[in-house]
């Protein structure tokens, strides 16, 4: 159970980042969650990929608008966990 309606960790694992995003599920869909985590991947693949960018010019969007993002997702009762 969160402590809030959504809260979010990162830690760093051998050269990798592991993001878990806990949340409310009577506020949220699992699909909706997994979403937003799949939407900061792959904004943090394009800060990465381009550093000099404007962040109002990053690429934001579902894998489909964006193309395919790789990483292990593991999904428990009420939480998401991404290896990236």
């Amino acid at each position: 159970m969160s402590r809030f309606d959504l809260e979010m960790s990162l830690l760093e694992i051998d050269n990798s980042l592991r993001a878990k995003l806990i949340y409310n599920p009577d506020l949220f869909d699992a699909s909706t969650v997994k979403r937003m985590l799949e939407h900061y991947e792959l904004l943090l693949q394009a800060v990465v990929e381009q550093p000099q960018c404007r962040v109002l010019d990053l690429p934001f969007g579902s894998e489909q608008e964006n193309g395919a993002a790789e990483s292990s997702v593991f999904e428990n009762e009420d939480e998401f966990v991404f290896d990236f």
